[in-house]
């Protein structure tokens, strides 16, 4: 797996308008690949956050090394890139074994299906719950976790305003079944992982 650092500059107005649309998000991040096959790029995540030195940035995953190239530098965009190319255990594609204790982050779009339609969730029970109730799925359990309301992100589809209601989790889990967290690692948690959700981060605990 490739991890890239997008370091941005927040003054600039490219920036500004970028990040207010994550649409727009997903088309800049999305032009790194342009090189490749949709076959070759696979899913690709990302997640935009604010680093420990307060920076805004994006870190991006993905099976295959993306370039963004000087014109992007040159707008003023991007400050900084940075990329490690990462392997589990001597493999490319992540493998994951069962009792393994990981810190993780993730964002995700925190909705439920109600009468045909999706409902963000703001209450914090409900967050927690959603969660829970998903962890099985992906073959982890938790050992505790914070989770924080982040709101909305917008976007601009055909002159339509649509919304994605975003939370954040932080904390510990175990893996229960490698095999099913391996897919879920590659593939996403969750909805909306095309707009900068479902990417787990994790850290050996």
């Amino acid at each position: 797996m490739y991890y890239t650092q997008i370091i941005f500059d927040p003054a600039n107005g490219h920036t500004i308008r970028i990040m207010d649309d994550v649409y727009k998000q997903h088309r800049f991040i999305m032009f790194g690949f342009k090189n490749y096959s949709a076959q070759q790029v696979g899913r690709v995540l990302y997640r935009i956050e604010i680093t420990d030195e307060g920076s805004l940035s994006a870190i991006v995953q993905s099976i295959v090394p993306p370039t963004y190239d000087t014109g992007f530098l040159h707008s003023g965009i991007i400050a900084a890139t940075s990329r490690k190319h990462v392997l589990f255990a001597g493999h490319a594609e992540p493998e994951f074994n069962s009792g393994v204790t990981y810190h993780f982050r993730l964002r995700a779009n925190t909705v439920v299906t109600r009468e045909g339609k999706r409902i963000g969730l703001v209450d914090e029970e409900a967050l927690r719950k959603w969660f829970e109730e998903r962890t099985e799925s992906i073959g982890v359990s938790h050992q505790g976790y914070d989770v924080v309301d982040e709101g909305y992100l917008r976007g601009d589809k055909n002159g339509n305003n649509i919304m994605f209601k975003i939370a954040r989790y932080e904390g510990t889990l175990i893996i229960r079944d490698g095999k099913r967290f391996s897919a879920a690692f590659v593939g996403g948690f969750g909805h909306a992982k095309g707009f900068g959700c479902g990417l787990i981060s994790l850290a050996r605990a």
